[in-house]
């Protein structure tokens, strides 16, 4: 029988893994489905004390660099993975890296830790989907805590979206 590896982290998937374990420290471990066939779910957070699980999806992105000069995540997601999961999904956590400049260059992992439910909330109050039922996000963030997702040609309600209660906020997996 050939044995064929149907399961990897992918490194969005990793990268979020390790910055788990780091913020919320020893009672909490992170598993990963080793079933390839398990859709919508890549992480699960077990609170180690209260024996309680979360499940994670992970959405990651470059940095694209805007006409102005500004760095932004592009993600998509079709509506079906918000809306209509397939198991139990109760997080998503957009990460894309924004390049730094000082007296020397790195690259930041930004997150933001979302709960399903918060996002099928402000999707149906302040985003429009795509004719192809994709949503398209343009997550930007500045130097002072805010995240926002913001306004594109395509998307007709024309108005950011204040994503900054979500940045970088790991407590919300407790």
């Amino acid at each position: 029988m050939a044995i064929k590896n149907f399961w990897s982290l992918s490194i969005d998937e990793a990268i979020v893994t390790d910055e788990i374990r780091y913020r919320l420290g020893k009672n909490y471990e992170v598993f990963f489905p080793v079933n390839s066939q398990l859709k919508d779910i890549d992480l699960v957070v077990f609170d180690l004390k209260k024996t309680v699980a979360k499940t994670v999806q992970v959405k990651g992105s470059k940095a694209h660099l805007g006409d102005d000069g500004e760095q932004y995540a592009w993600i998509k997601i079709h509506e079906d993975k918000i809306f209509n999961t397939k198991n139990k999904l109760d997080f998503f956590i957009f990460v894309w890296y924004v390049e730094r400049h000082k007296k020397e260059r790195w690259i930041d992992p930004t997150y933001l830790v979302i709960p399903l439910h918060d996002l099928q909330i402000k999707l149906r109050k302040e985003k429009t989907k795509r004719k192809n039922g994709e949503y398209h996000f343009y997550f930007w963030t500045d130097l002072n805590g805010h995240a926002f997702d913001y306004p594109t040609e395509k998307n007709a309600k024309k108005t950011e979206i204040d994503f900054s209660k979500y940045l970088d906020n790991f407590g919300l997996l407790k």
